[in-house]
């Protein structure tokens, strides 16, 4: 699913190293998927880069001090070739598999459920009339609508998100503090990698819009 035309590629090149809205903070989008995106991230990228595209527009090349990292794209199938690494992502109509240089992290959604299932556990977002339950190894937590006015509870404390004309309230303790409350999930390597969005897996779900850029799983690698 290519996004980008050249002329926008070459201007993302080219620009600074802002926000990125599709991406996070700091990072800048190369494609987006229909699960979330591939990413680099400048700061992390060693000395200078170049950033180039086929003809085709499913095959992108970034060569900087850590070597050349090769983006491949099938569908919203990805797979990216670093010196001596690899990952890949194979997505399916209710299922993404996530390959990190031989480490598997599965994200299922089947009705009103949706499951991270990898080296940290499984995690299960379970949706039901006027609840949110999601339950992992930290324990559960349970986000409810009383029609606008939403309550977050979980064992670190209550949370407490009301919703106004022109945005929303939060007080008690911080959403992110909360266990599993996060937008999605983040593989770099050499500044280079994947952003899973889990409000593209689950986007019935009330959660998402009001949380920050926080991240359920966050593996960053180098190739030294």
């Amino acid at each position: 699913m290519r996004i980008l035309t050249l002329l926008f590629t070459l201007a993302l090149i080219s620009a600074p190293a802002l926000a990125d809205e599709r991406s996070g903070p700091g990072r800048r989008t190369i494609v987006r998927e229909g699960w979330g995106t591939v990413f680099f991230q400048p700061s992390a990228v060693r000395g200078d880069y170049e950033f180039s595209m086929n003809e085709d527009g499913n095959r992108y090349t970034l060569t900087s001090d850590d070597g050349e990292v090769v983006i491949d794209e099938d569908g919203d199938d990805v797979t990216l070739t670093y010196p001596g690494f690899k990952g890949s992502v194979v997505s399916e109509p209710d299922s993404i598999r996530v390959d990190w240089g031989g480490t598997i992290h599965v994200f299922t959604r089947a009705g009103d459920r949706m499951t991270y299932s990898g080296p940290v556990g499984e995690v299960v977002f379970t949706r039901k009339p006027k609840e949110l339950l999601i339950t992992g190894p930290k324990g559960e937590v349970r986000l409810k609508d009383g029609d606008g006015q939403y309550t977050v509870e979980s064992p670190v404390g209550t949370t407490r998100l009301v919703t106004t004309p022109s945005g929303f309230k939060v007080s008690g303790v911080r959403l992110t503090q909360h266990p599993y409350l996060r937008r999605g999930a983040i593989f770099s390597h050499n500044g280079v990698g994947l952003y899973v969005e889990l409000a593209l897996l689950d986007p019935m779900n009330p959660l998402f819009r009001f949380l920050e850029w926080n991240t359920i799983i966050e593996l960053e690698s180098r190739g030294d």
